[in-house]
C-alpha cells in the first residue's frame, strides 16, 4: 500500500504539475496576442492620425487638388477644387474622367499626364478648363504619380491653380504702355510694400522697347520677388532705373538688403537652382535667376549684378536698342 499510495501521489503531482504548465502556456499565448493586439491597435492609430492629417491638410489647401487612379477616373477632390469647377458635392465629380474636365483639345493633352510629370523639377502647364456651366476658364496645373510600397503605378494627383485673372492681365498688358507696365508691377506688390514699409522709387519714362512685353514682365517680376525674398528685415528701399547706353536699353532693380556673401559666385547665382547664401530657409524653386538670364539671352541680351559697398544688391538686364520683336 506505501508504494501504491507514493505512485499515486507521483501521478497526482504529475498531473497537476503538466495542468500548470498547460495554463502557463495558454497564459503566455494569450499575453503574447494581447501584445500583439495592442501592437496592431497602436498601428492602426497612428496610421488613422497620419491619414486624418493628410485629409486635413488636402481639404484645407488653398490649391485644387484632384486624385485619380491610373485610368484617369476622379477618386478624390477637394473643397478648393469643388469651388473653382463650380461643383457642390463630389458625388458630381466622382468616377468621372479628369480629362472631362478641360477643353476638347485640352483634355486630350492632359491624357498624356507622362509631358507634365516631374517636368524640370517643378514646373506646371496651363491648360483650358471647364467649369460646372461649360464655361472656360485658365488653369496652372502641376501633376505627381501615385505609387504603391514596391513602386507600380496607382494613379494620379494634380493641383489646379486659377490663373484667370493672370491672364487677363498679361492680355491688357500685351496693349500697354511701357509706363503702364510698372504700374501693374507696382499694384501687384502693393500690398507687400505696404506692410513692409519698402520705399518703392521708379523712373518718370520708358522709352518703348522693342522686345516680348510679357517677358520684360516677368523679368521686372522676378527682381522684384527676388528682392522681397531674400532682402531680409533691414529691406527698406526698392528702386528701379532705365538707362539708355548706346545700342542697348538697360533696366536695374537695386534694394538696400542683406546682398549676397563674399563666397557666393556671380555667375553660378543665374544658373537653375543655385540659390544663395542668405536665402537658406527661405521658400523657393531658384529658377528665377536663371528665367531672368533666359530672357536676357532670348532677345540678345545680357544679365549681371553688382552687391553694395556693404549691404544691398543691384540687378540689371539689357535689350539691344535694334532687335525687332513682335510685342
Amino acid at each position: 500500500m506505501g508504494g501504491s499510495g507514493c505512485r499515486m501521489g507521483l501521478f497526482v503531482f504529475k498531473k497537476l504539475e503538466n495542468s500548470l504548465m498547460t495554463e502557463k502556456s495558454t497564459y503566455e499565448g494569450l499575453e503574447k496576442e494581447v501584445r500583439e493586439a495592442n501592437k496592431e491597435s497602436t498601428e492602426r492609430r497612428l496610421v488613422e492620425e497620419e491619414l486624418n492629417t493628410v485629409r486635413a491638410a488636402l481639404n484645407s489647401a488653398a490649391s485644387g487638388v484632384l486624385i485619380t487612379d491610373k485610368k484617369g477616373r476622379i477618386k478624390y477632390a477637394n473643397p478648393a477644387f469643388l469651388r473653382m469647377f463650380e461643383y457642390e458635392s463630389q458625388k458630381e465629380v466622382a468616377g468621372k474622367y479628369a480629362a472631362e474636365l478641360f477643353a476638347p483639345q485640352e483634355g486630350r493633352r492632359f491624357v498624356d499626364i507622362g509631358a507634365i510629370i516631374d517636368k524640370s523639377k517643378g514646373e506646371t502647364e496651363e491648360f483650358q478648363a471647364l467649369r460646372k456651366d461649360g464655361t472656360i476658364f485658365h488653369v496652372e496645373v502641376s501633376t505627381s504619380s501615385i505609387t504603391d510600397n514596391e513602386g507600380h503605378d496607382m494613379g494620379r494627383m494634380a493641383s489646379f491653380v486659377d490663373i484667370t485673372d493672370r491672364k487677363q492681365m498679361e492680355k491688357a498688358l500685351k496693349e500697354s504702355s511701357q509706363k503702364e507696365v510698372l504700374q501693374v508691377i507696382r499694384e501687384e506688390f502693393s500690398s507687400q510694400l505696404s506692410i513692409r514699409e519698402i520705399r518703392w522709387s521708379e523712373p518718370d519714362y520708358i522709352p518703348e522697347i522693342e522686345a516680348d512685353r510679357l517677358c520684360i514682365i516677368r523679368a521686372l517680376r522676378n527682381l522684384l520677388d527676388n528682392a522681397l525674398k531674400y532682402g531680409g528685415e533691414a529691406l527698406s528701399e526698392i528702386d528701379i532705373k532705365y538707362k539708355g547706353s548706346g545700342e542697348s536699353h538697360i533696366l536695374s532693380v537695386k534694394d538696400n538688403g542683406i546682398g549676397l556673401k563674399k563666397q557666393d559666385s556671380h555667375q553660378d547665382i543665374f544658373a537653375p537652382f543655385i540659390r544663395s547664401k542668405t536665402s537658406k530657409g527661405i521658400q523657393g524653386s531658384g529658377l528665377g535667376l536663371a528665367i531672368l538670364r533666359e530672357i536676357a539671352e532670348k532677345h540678345n541680351g545680357e544679365v549681371w549684378l553688382k552687391p553694395g559697398q556693404k549691404r544691398g544688391i543691384t540687378f540689371y538686364i539689357s535689350i539691344p536698342k535694334n532687335l525687332q520683336i513682335g510685342k
